[in-house]
């Protein structure tokens, strides 16, 4: 089971690239230093999914994990087709590994606590 504590980090984790990422994104074009935060956040995300996986057999992540893999064999193919539009199939999925993650936080925050975790 997860604790209060890990899910925070994954959330505030994520949740600090993703601000950072969308600053850059509205301040500047997309420029090295959003290149590396997408990079860095989508990193982020597939420890997260494979941690919680293989961790705490949360089955949800594998499909997560699955969908990325797919993404990160396709971009060559897409680079070629839609230029820079291949960023918005990744983007859709960073959303919503966010959103799940906010709704796992909230799940988990409603959980009795036990005894030893007072």
């Amino acid at each position: 089971m997860i604790t209060r504590t890990q899910i925070k980090i994954d959330l505030f984790g994520q949740g600090g690239l993703l601000l950072f990422l969308l600053i850059c994104w509205l301040f500047t074009s997309m420029d090295q230093l959003s290149a590396v935060l997408l990079i860095l956040l989508t990193a982020w995300q597939l420890l997260s999914a494979w941690y919680l996986l293989t961790t705490f057999r949360y089955a949800q992540k594998l499909n997560y994990l699955k969908l990325y893999l797919v993404i990160g064999l396709a971009i060559p193919w897409w680079y070629t087709q839609l230029g820079i539009l291949i960023y918005l199939p990744l983007a859709i999925l960073i959303a919503g590994y966010f959103l799940q993650t906010i709704r796992d936080a909230l799940i988990v925050y409603r959980r009795p606590r036990t005894f030893w975790d007072l």
